[in-house]
């Protein structure tokens, strides 16, 4: 459980900074 908690907080963390990027 924890781990797939810190999966989806990677995952998001991730696409955050993917996402930023992409906007400059």
């Amino acid at each position: 459980f924890i781990f797939y908690c810190d999966n989806i907080f990677l995952n998001g963390y991730i696409f955050e900074k993917l996402s930023y990027a992409n906007t400059g």
